[in-house]
């Protein structure tokens, strides 16, 4: 049962290949846009982090992606992964929680952020850029924190990259 290991190498390979690829330095306030901080996204996150790329990362749910919504007592199961920017992980059955903690804890001590119950609406291509819309979801747990109706039209992002840096929207 490695799908949790595989998933964290294919995020570190995929921002290798992306940075490979990256030759000019376009205008944009980000070189990737990252969608999903699952084991993929947040080991992309730290790769993109190690090879100094600007980047944001989105997440609809919360950190972990699917991880995150598995049963508290559920054991996981993985193999020995090298995850960037902290080496080698032997974790092979732990909890969903150590799990969620160890990835909490990495990536705090790198000062990445992931943008939570962040949903991505659209992605098109605009010239040389791809623009990727997202509208913050509104929970009853967050709601209480926006102070007016005109915090919530706020709410709505907008991301450029450029299309050279986002392999995902070649498909």
């Amino acid at each position: 049962m490695g799908l949790i290991k595989n998933a964290v190498e294919q995020g570190k390979q995929a921002m290798n290949y992306l940075a490979s690829k990256l030759k000019s330095k376009v205008n944009t306030k980000y070189d990737v846009v990252i969608v999903g901080a699952g084991p993929a996204g947040i080991s992309a996150s730290l790769e993109a982090t190690k090879q100094k790329l600007k980047f944001v990362t989105l997440e609809q749910d919360t950190l972990g992606g699917t991880v995150s919504n598995f049963p508290r007592a559920k054991i996981v199961m993985t193999s020995p992964m090298e995850l960037p920017l902290h080496g080698k992980v032997k974790l092979t059955e732990t909890s969903k929680s150590e799990l969620l903690e160890l990835w909490n804890e990495v990536l705090s001590k790198n000062n990445i952020i992931i943008n939570e119950l962040e949903k991505v609406e659209k992605i098109e291509k605009q010239g040389d850029l791809i623009i990727v819309q997202t509208t913050k979801i509104i929970t009853p747990q967050n709601l209480f924190c926006l102070q007016s109706e005109e915090e919530v039209r706020q709410e709505n992002s907008t991301y450029q990259a450029n299309k050279k840096k986002k392999y995902i929207t070649d498909y």
